[in-house]
């Protein structure tokens, strides 16, 4: 039987475990802030916060995916039994949510600015969506 090739090099790793930890508004935002705010000690905490509780997360989550090949869900129910299947769905709700948060902003948000300029009070913005 042939041994399944790896997908990452260790470098590939090491970078897709930043990239989930730290976030891209984090590599470009944040230390941008708090350079211009003096908030070297924050840093640290920051750094020591990374290192104590999103690495080990990042490191199971990682571990349980490639020991079951399964999903969230499936990985829970795996790991924790059919009693715990409920936090593999509460997992990828959490996930999901801001994503249909952003749908529903995004289309709220062209909604109103494509109202006529007479329509901006909340009595005429109701009377125009009757009026639909």
């Amino acid at each position: 039987m042939e041994q399944k090739q790896e997908k990452f090099s260790t470098i590939g790793y090491i970078a897709a475990a930043l990239g989930m930890c730290i976030g891209t508004g984090n590599v470009w935002r944040f230390p941008r802030v708090c350079a211009a705010n003096g908030g070297g000690a924050f840093i640290i905490a920051w750094t020591i916060a990374m290192l104590v509780f999103a690495v080990p997360l990042l490191s199971t989550e990682m571990a349980f995916g490639k020991k079951t090949r399964l999903g969230c869900i499936g990985t829970f129910r795996d790991a924790g039994g059919k009693k715990y299947t409920w936090m593999g769905f509460f997992v990828a709700a959490v996930c999901f949510c801001p994503v249909f948060c952003l749908i529903f902003c995004i289309i709220s948000l062209f909604h109103f600015i494509t109202l006529p300029n007479d329509c901006i009070s909340l009595p005429n913005i109701l009377y125009y969506l009757k009026m639909k």
